[in-house]
């Protein structure tokens, strides 16, 4: 509990990461550890799961096109930044 703001603020940071991926259609407001955001058409959520594992980022599908991505006590600042630079990049 005394690290939940630090979650809080990679969940922050990682809506902004999603918000420049070109698969990205909306992010939801980040209210704490978590994220979600909708793709476009033409990238199923499926498919987008897949590319991110392959990336060494784990994710679940959240309805049809939407996806979720939660941060916790075992990834650290340095994780984050580089699951943010893959999802910039994607």
């Amino acid at each position: 509990i005394s690290r939940l703001s630090e979650d809080h603020q990679h969940a922050a940071r990682l809506a902004e990461a999603a918000m420049v991926c070109r698969y990205t259609e909306h992010v939801l407001p980040v209210q704490t550890n978590i994220v979600i955001f909708s793709l476009k058409p033409e990238m199923p959520a499926g498919v987008f799961i897949e590319k991110l594992k392959s990336l060494g980022i784990l994710c679940v599908g959240f309805g049809e096109n939407r996806i979720r991505l939660v941060t916790h006590l075992d990834v650290n600042k340095e994780k984050i930044e580089e699951a943010c630079r893959i999802l910039s990049a994607l």
